[in-house]
């Protein structure tokens, strides 16, 4: 009778070990999947960084290249640095035929396109892939120190970011990204 009784408390006792060690493996397991999901999340979100980082600075040099389009034409047509690049928004993107510029706008009624990429890069004509990213570029002329500079603000949102709610591209905020330059008539 004591031998029965040894040999169900070793049976109980093998059952109750294999229970734990399933619990502890579990806990592992789901720790890993945890931390795989974490992981692959945080590379959607440096990967997002990254597109509109380059997209902003786009913005920015579209806008660089209009002064300096104008800067080499000054002579032959009278025109200054920031000639047709009033103060105002604009959606800006190059492709193959070269950069491109919509008329300014006030900020009530500017809304960031959404951006479509294609083969040839990013635009707003619709064709190719929609993006989550929307780019709009603020062109501004400082009243100091002098009219001889523009400041240029290429804002970047996506995941439905509005880039003019209060604070949107603030350093804590997620999803919106400013590159700021400053753009000077040097030859004058």
């Amino acid at each position: 009778m004591h031998s029965s009784f040894s040999h169900h408390y070793e049976r109980g006792s093998l059952f109750l070990e294999t229970v734990i060690a399933l619990s502890i493996f579990m806990v592992g397991f789901g720790s890993v999947l945890a931390l795989n999901a974490r992981s692959l999340h945080s590379v959607s979100e440096v990967s997002n960084r990254l597109v509109a980082a380059e997209l902003a600075q786009e913005g920015v040099e579209i806008v660089r290249n209009a002064v300096l389009t104008n800067v080499l034409n000054a002579s032959s047509t009278n025109s200054t640095f920031n000639t047709n690049l009033p103060d105002g928004y604009y959606d800006v993107y190059s492709d193959a035929s070269g950069p491109h510029m919509s008329a300014g706008c006030p900020a009530h009624d500017c809304v960031p396109s959404q951006l479509f990429l294609s083969s040839s890069g990013y635009s707003y004509d619709g064709a190719g892939k929609p993006t989550v990213f929307r780019r709009i570029v603020h062109i501004t002329t400082p009243t100091t120190p002098s009219v001889n500079e523009l400041q240029v603000n290429s804002l970047v949102t996506w995941d439905g970011t509005d880039p003019f709610s209060p604070g949107a591209c603030a350093v804590s905020q997620g999803n919106c990204l400013n590159v700021e330059d400053h753009l000077y008539n040097w030859q004058s």
